[in-house]
């Protein structure tokens, strides 16, 4: 049997091989993104769990994935790969239309609005939830959204402005050396910011998709340099996991990261194995906990579609919906280990998978192509929404369903914000231009009746 899911992965992956030079990484779209996420979060891992032939819960109280064993999911993982690579070569021969000969409004005004909206939403968010005066990062955020809607609206466009700043930022890359220097220095920032104000790590993979985009036109040696930096990340990744739960022990401060830092790096020395340790980069553990959706989910007991329903209700007040389904991660969370407040992900495939069963890859290829359509719809507007999408579906591998709904609302809201603002910009532009040309006139006239009258006498 390990012959027949070796040769069933070695298929899949020529799928995804396959998908992914279909990419223009100067004209991301989403459905590139959900290639490049799948390829991250699900393909390159799993060639190091065939290998070893297993991968470990982590902090989970639940067994390991035996690839070679557990084959329903083994078989399940590789049908999805094979089908969203399927999916976004078959994108490739419909038509895709040009982008519009002039944007209806200036990229960089764009990235400007998400900018802000990001710096405002995260660095509220940081002060509301006192992390920096002895908040733990994940307690202290997740039990005020649970008080607070506001909170968790903020925290909703912090997340949505995070993801599309990068794809803002790709767009512009594309421009020419100036503005991929530019593009890196910002992303770069950003990514530090991130961490040192949410402590997610999905900043840094967001800049190492960025890098890829930048260097296109060497892609190969710069992958075979992100996988070196990739795989001496590993260690630190997990010591970070390790210091950044030890920061409100020793305080928000340059020594407090310090000594959280030394205590995290002694303590995280252990001799767990490298596909174990790999989930600190590719965040490999979904990949068991889908394995355990897989072989537990009737005791999930997710009504089907409420995958479905959730996404479409997701920023209306619970007060107004109190019977709206709860996110899929915290009913994981709560049925594996008991903890209420513990939101589990199970990479893109087992939300569908626990709500729909056999239909679940028909149900989320439709989900999938709406989006498509809605930044495809987008970039007429700009081009620039195209790398949005892509960097939203790369992270709806790390998110749930309602993430994806919340970015394309979002999305949409930004799009005509900016667009009002531009147009308003254009018009006090234009008001000014013809005050400056009134007044260009008025002295000509001026000039003209003194050169007819003659010299002064």
């Amino acid at each position: 049997m390990t012959f027949f899911v070796v040769l069933a992965f070695v298929m899949a992956a020529a799928l995804n091989a396959a998908a992914l030079s279909r990419i223009d990484l100067a004209r991301l779209s989403f459905m590139d993104g959900v290639v490049i996420g799948l390829t991250y979060y699900v393909t390159v891992p799993m060639v190091a769990v065939l290998v070893a032939g297993r991968i470990g819960p982590g902090f989970l109280p639940i067994g390991d994935y035996r690839p070679y064993e557990d084959l329903r999911t083994s078989f399940v993982l590789f049908g999805g790969i094979a089908i969203l690579s399927v999916a976004r070569i078959a994108v490739s021969f419909m038509p895709r239309g040009c982008p519009p000969a002039r944007p209806s409004y200036p990229t960089v005004q764009l990235m400007a609005v998400i900018l802000i909206l990001y710096l405002g939403a995260t660095i509220t968010a940081f002060a509301m939830a006192g992390i920096g005066s002895g908040g733990h990062w994940f307690r202290a955020t997740h039990d005020l959204m649970d008080a607070s809607p506001g909170f968790q609206m903020l925290k909703h466009v912090g997340n949505f402005a995070r993801t599309a700043v990068f794809g803002c930022l790709a767009a512009l890359s594309v421009r020419g050396a100036r503005w991929s220097r530019a593009a890196l220095m910002i992303g770069a920032g950003v990514a530090v910011v991130d961490l040192f104000l949410t402590f997610n790590r999905v900043t840094i993979v967001y800049l190492l998709v960025l890098t890829i985009v930048v260097f296109r036109r060497r892609l190969v040696p710069t992958i075979g340099v992100l996988a070196v930096l990739l795989a001496f990340g590993v260690q630190l990744s997990s010591t970070f996991t390790t210091m950044r739960g030890l920061v409100p022990r020793y305080g928000y401060s340059v020594e407090g990261f310090a000594t959280a830092f030394s205590v995290a790096a002694r303590t995280s020395m252990t001799d767990e194995t490298f596909v174990d340790a790999m989930n600190g980069v590719f965040e490999s553990i979904n990949l068991t906990t889908f394995n355990w959706v897989v072989g537990e989910a009737p005791r999930l007991a997710v009504e089907p579609g409420a995958w479905l329903i959730r996404p479409l209700t997701v920023i209306v007040p619970r007060e107004l919906i109190p019977q709206r389904p709860e996110p899929f991660g915290l009913t994981l969370g709560r049925t594996m280990t008991g903890d209420s407040r513990l939101a589990l992900n199970s990479t893109m495939f087992g939300e569908p998978y626990a709500n729909n069963g056999f239909w679940w890859p028909l149900l989320l290829l439709a989900v999938l192509g709406a989006y498509q359509l809605g930044y495809a719809w987008l970039s007429r507007f700009n081009p620039a929404f195209g790398a949005v999408g892509a960097f939203v579906a790369f992270a709806f591998w790390r998110f749930d369903s309602s993430f994806a709904a919340v970015a394309m609302v979002l999305a949409v809201a930004v799009n005509f914000a900016v667009l009002l603002l531009s147009r308003a910009l254009g018009e006090v532009g234009a008001g000014a231009d013809l005050k400056h040309r009134r007044r260009l006139l008025r002295a000509r006239a001026v000039f003209e009746l003194r050169r007819d009258q003659g010299p002064a006498r």
